[in-house]
């Protein structure tokens, strides 16, 4: 409400209490659902690219600036916030869509994690590497067809995007495996890790403030500027927040177990009585 509306954080904890519940229940019962959540959303994926695929949109519109634009480049920040209030729940429909794939890719987490995917032991580096093969070798093919064939949109968001996805845990693990345990790489990544939260929500507050107009109004100067031009500067405020973020994380993780946000969390779960 406060910082952006389509986050996908909601939908992250409401697939997480399902999840919790099912750590609870059989490996059986867990597999079931793993393989059904993903079934679902295949079928999903598969009927929204018949359907684009059979009715093809039109020639695209003009390049204009419109309302929804305009609120970001020129609204002033309150502006933004009851914009956000009133298209709430419109907001919130890609958490039903997006929920299959979800709660699929959630249990293959735990799955992954119990088989010892992460761990440093031969097997941890075996399933990783096989991570990496079969997740770049297949997701990013697939993944650059769906950005250039417009009827592939809504599968590459997601399903194609999922197995890429392994690919970059495959790909992350086989960094890490061949970095110094103790380097600057892997204390600036721990770092992050202790402080995820509080670095997700300030890159999307670093981002408004570089980009809106109540900020630093980046995204009104790039307005009919060339494709190349905004790529490029879109990626340098990327990586320009993204060495603002590991640099504060570092320092703060000198003198505090974790990060703000993680702090606030604990104390108000420690306040919750413990339940059976």
């Amino acid at each position: 409400m406060l910082l952006f509306a389509w986050d996908v954080l909601m939908g992250y904890a409401i697939t997480a209490l399902l999840v919790v519940w099912l750590l609870r229940r059989s490996e059986k019962a867990r597999t079931v659902v793993m393989w059904t959540a993903l079934g679902t959303n295949l079928v999903l994926m598969s009927a929204f690219t018949l359907l684009f695929t059979l009715f093809p949109a039109g020639d695209p519109a003009p390049a204009t600036v419109g309302a929804q634009e305009l609120l970001f480049i020129e609204g002033a920040y309150p502006e933004q916030v009851a914009q956000r209030w009133a298209g709430f729940f419109g907001t919130r429909a890609e958490i039903l869509v997006a929920l299959p794939m979800c709660l699929f890719l959630f249990l293959l987490g735990v799955r992954l994690y119990r088989s010892g995917a992460f761990d440093d032991t031969a097997q941890g580096r075996l399933v990783r590497g096989r991570l990496l093969v079969w997740g770049l070798g297949l997701g990013l093919p697939l993944c650059v067809l769906g950005s250039v064939v417009p009827e592939l949109g809504t599968a590459h968001r997601y399903a194609l995007s999922s197995l890429l996805m392994l690919g970059y845990v495959g790909l992350t693990g086989w960094l890490l495996d061949r970095v110094r345990g103790n380097g600057q790489v892997v204390r600036s990544l721990r770092a992050v890790g202790r402080t995820a939260l509080t670095c997700y929500v300030l890159q999307n507050l670093l981002g408004s403030v570089v980009f809106y107009g109540w900020g630093l109004g980046l995204a009104g100067i790039l307005v009919g500027a060339g494709p190349t031009v905004v790529a490029a500067t879109v990626a340098a405020a990327y990586c320009t927040i993204v060495l603002i973020l590991v640099t504060a994380a570092r320092m703060w993780s000198r003198r505090f177990a974790r990060g703000p946000l993680e702090s606030v969390s604990a104390r108000v779960l420690a306040l919750l009585p413990e339940r059976r």
